[in-house]
């Protein structure tokens, strides 16, 4: 539907540079409908891409941080 909705708005496009006498106002009204619909369906239809397994190393070693320097400022709170 995406590309038939560009495929008349092209006629569209290409009949008014003509300067055609009988411009069809189909054209346009029916090349933004499909454009839309097509792209909305699209979009629609995606699913959500997969967590990679890029830099897992990394985040398991900032998670162990976070929680070293939460339980360093414990230790630090029982101290003091």
């Amino acid at each position: 539907m995406f590309f038939i909705g560009f495929f008349l708005l092209f006629l569209f496009v290409a009949g008014d540079m003509a300067n055609v006498d009988e411009l069809s106002a189909g054209y346009l009204l029916f090349g933004v409908l499909f454009s839309v619909s097509g792209w909305l369906l699209l979009k629609s239809g995606r699913k959500p891409p997969e967590e990679s397994g890029r830099f897992r190393t990394v985040r398991k070693l900032s998670r162990r941080g976070r929680k070293n320097q939460g339980n360093d400022e414990d230790d630090q709170e029982k101290e003091g």
